[in-house]
């Protein structure tokens, strides 16, 4: 994720900086409360879209495995 989406995201109180991970762009995601699935989904994606490889992303955008 790094710094700049950590930071942007942390203006939500729903998100907070790991302790120990967190140097490495991890962020947390409070999901005590109601949770908004999609949401969480864009997330994910987003991240592994970050850090795949463009091999991965290929078989990701092309729907097969």
């Amino acid at each position: 994720m790094g710094p700049d989406l950590q930071a942007t995201l942390t203006d939500d109180p729903r998100f907070q900086i790991p302790a120990y991970t967190g140097q490495n762009g991890w962020i947390r995601l409070d999901i005590e409360d109601a949770v908004n699935w999609k949401e969480v989904e864009a997330l994910i994606l987003g991240s592994y879209e970050h850090f795949a490889l463009k091999r991965m992303l290929s078989v990701l955008h092309s729907g097969t495995s």
